[in-house]
């Protein structure tokens, strides 16, 4: 017979088992499902995501899957299956116009159309989709510059200085002035007061809503390239001078020399503290907003002619030796460089996961967060000028030949597909759309 004692301390054992469950192991506890995956918010699912997986190895977010649009409009038909595709390429030509000659300057994107200036001495207007022609305006004889939006219409500006105000709609000339001094090089636009340089190496400030000069300044050499930003003009001279003038006023407020000319326009950090500009000696330079002072350079060895793009900690530069180089900002220090397939025609552009690059022997290239070229490239029927237009489904490309060509981003097919790399898929932000053309 079993001992009293012995019956007792059984009928407790299973009592607490009733009571008390045994505890599930960790590696038994249930997972979620898709379903319930995607209920939980994005940050419960970035917290967890933080717990246990290193940045480098994190699984690509639902931003990573674009969905192809429906036509070069960009507006879906409906649910579609989602496409994996990290940058412009592929592209497929959607349609191309003869302008009869050369676009001059980047063509201005405005309201699913494209206001461009050739060097004929006409401006037109294109549709975005078809290049068809919705209105044309001839200046014969007259060197155009670039058009800029202002905020009553679009401004063209012709060397003999003359600026004329169009509705870009309709093609209307809302208002033509003489400003009485001709202009040497393209101008800069804030709003409606336009910056420009003259051939006696002098800066004015234009005031487009009152149509009267706001002030003049007086530079050492003559002007070459104009950036805005923090409260500054940046003007480079062919002296090789950096001269910062107060936006309101034309006051000189500080003088950077270099060895070279500063031909590429500079680029401000978020912050407005830092600038960031290349010259023809091959150098790079990391200069104060607030004195002028070099904090430090970087030796590429080739001339840069061409803006840099700065992405928060990290600036991608183009030169003339066909490399492309990615710094950190905050120390200068080198991540990477990269050959080119040509010499750069523009400055380098984000789209999506890639860095796009432009040669003027006609390639368009993308280039991995790591430098690693992607296998997806574009060649052109003819040689590049040097001022491509970047649109929501695509880019606009004006060739040497005076041809516009209209491509736009497609769908990938099963032989061009191309799975992200490890690289890719450690970027901090995704951009789902293509840079802003304006």
């Amino acid at each position: 017979m079993i001992p009293n004692q012995v019956r007792a301390l059984t009928l407790a054992l299973l009592l607490n088992c009733l009571v008390f469950p045994v505890p599930v192991s960790a590696a038994q506890e249930p997972q979620e499902t898709p379903e319930q995956q995607e209920e939980s918010s994005p940050a419960d699912r970035q917290d967890k995501e933080n717990q246990g997986t290193p940045p480098d190895q994190a699984e690509p977010s639902q931003s990573d899957e674009l969905t192809e649009p429906n036509d070069a409009t960009g507006e879906d038909a409906g649910p579609q299956r989602p496409t994996r595709r990290p940058g412009l390429l592929p592209v497929s030509l959607t349609a191309e116009v003869d302008l009869g000659s050369r676009p001059v300057g980047p063509a201005l994107f405005h309201r699913r159309a494209l206001v461009v200036a050739t060097s004929g001495g006409e401006l037109l207007s294109l549709d975005a989709v078809t290049l068809v022609t919705r209105w044309k305006l001839g200046m014969p004889g007259a060197e155009l510059f670039p058009p800029c939006r202002v905020p009553n219409g679009v401004l063209v500006a012709s060397s003999p200085g003359t600026v004329m105000l169009v509705q870009p709609e309709t093609g209307e000339i809302l208002n033509e002035v003489s400003i009485g001094s001709p202009i040497a090089s393209s101008p800069t636009c804030d709003g409606s007061i336009l910056f420009f340089a003259t051939p006696d190496s002098e800066v004015l400030a234009y005031d487009v809503g009152q149509w009267k000069e706001k002030w003049r300044s007086k530079l050492q050499a003559s002007p070459l390239a104009m950036t805005l930003g923090a409260g500054l003009l940046l003007v480079s001279d062919n002296a090789g001078g950096l001269n910062a003038l107060e936006m309101e006023t034309g006051t000189l407020r500080w003088q950077f020399q270099g060895p070279g000319n500063l031909e590429a326009p500079a680029v401000f950090d978020d912050a407005g503290e830092r600038l960031y500009i290349g010259d023809t000696a091959g150098f790079f330079y990391s200069i104060s907003v607030r004195d002028g002072k070099v904090q430090y350079r970087w030796a590429n060895g080739a001339a840069i002619a061409h803006a840099a793009l700065l992405e928060e900690d990290r600036l991608f530069v183009v030169s003339y030796a066909n490399t492309l180089f990615c710094y950190r900002t905050g120390n200068g220090h080198e991540l990477w460089r990269t050959n080119l397939p040509g010499r750069p025609a523009a400055a380098p552009v984000r789209v999506r996961r890639r860095v796009v690059v432009l040669t003027l022997n006609g390639q368009v290239s993308e280039y991995l967060p790591g430098g690693q070229a992607a296998p997806l490239a574009y060649d052109a029927p003819d040689d590049i000028l040097p001022y491509p237009t970047f649109l929501p489904a695509g880019m606009a490309l004006p060739l040497r030949s005076g041809k516009l060509l209209l491509l736009h981003s497609r769908e990938p097919t099963p032989s061009e597909a191309v799975e992200p790399s490890e690289g890719e898929e450690s970027e901090d932000e995704i951009e789902e759309e293509l840079p802003d053309p304006n």
